[in-house]
């Protein structure tokens, strides 16, 4: 009879932690990540946004901004009838402000560049695995899915550097204590990057990217390296 006393109680902690008010429900990676290691004892003070965030994001609004405006007239009188197409594959580290934790993806992105400057892509990235959270409680990336538009600039012919704004949606999955609770929460997400190519069609790149939740719910960064391929 204790026992399945502290199972309910259990339970229902778990239900209260990944609540729509409470973490899961708006923004799994902020607030309910922060709401989980609370629980754990390891939460951190997130409620003024760092020097860092703020560098990040004004580098890349600066980026994308500055590239944007110095190509926006001839990109005007380009056609956006035959784009140039390109894809790439990859693996990702999802992490968030308020712990700890690393959920692992694989990233796959298709995109389209209308010029040497501008273009746009989208990408999805599914979960690897999952990660312990805390004593029978384990969270995973199901999916996190966005699209972007990118403003490049070639450094040298076969490297090329860039910036990207997009909006996307993340859902995240926890489970324990017998229960099973997925959510999804939307961002605007924003990074940089760079591209290497080694003959001019396959090479590597790797990129940052914030993601800022919805509601104040907190933020997420994402580091992604992997191969890429121009069409």
């Amino acid at each position: 009879m204790m026992f399945d006393e502290q199972c309910i109680m259990s339970k229902q902690r778990l239900m209260v932690l990944i609540s729509p008010r409470r973490g899961l429900g708006r923004t799994v990676v902020g607030s309910y990540l922060r709401s989980l290691a609370g629980w754990a004892g390891g939460a951190k003070n997130v409620t003024e946004t760092s020097k860092e965030e703020f560098v990040m994001r004004t580098l890349a609004f600066t980026a994308v901004a500055a590239i944007a405006a110095s190509v926006a007239a001839p990109a005007a009188a380009q056609t956006l009838s035959n784009p140039t197409w390109y894809g790439s594959v990859g693996y990702s580290n999802l992490s968030s402000d308020d712990t700890d934790v690393d959920l692992d993806g694989l990233t796959g992105r298709v995109g389209a560049r209308f010029n040497p400057y501008l273009g746009v892509e989208g990408e999805l990235t599914v979960g690897l695995g999952d990660e312990q959270m805390v004593p029978n409680v384990d969270v995973q990336l199901n999916h996190d899915a966005a699209v972007y538009g990118v403003a490049s600039y070639p450094v040298a012919q076969n490297f090329e550097v860039f910036g990207r704004l997009g909006y996307g949606t993340t859902e995240i999955e926890a489970s324990g204590l017998g229960s099973t609770v997925t959510n999804n929460s939307d961002s605007w997400n924003y990074g940089v990057g760079a591209n290497y190519f080694f003959d001019g069609v396959n090479g590597v790149r790797a990129d940052y990217t914030r993601r800022d939740f919805q509601d104040d719910a907190g933020e997420a960064d994402i580091w992604t390296i992997g191969y890429v391929r121009r069409f």
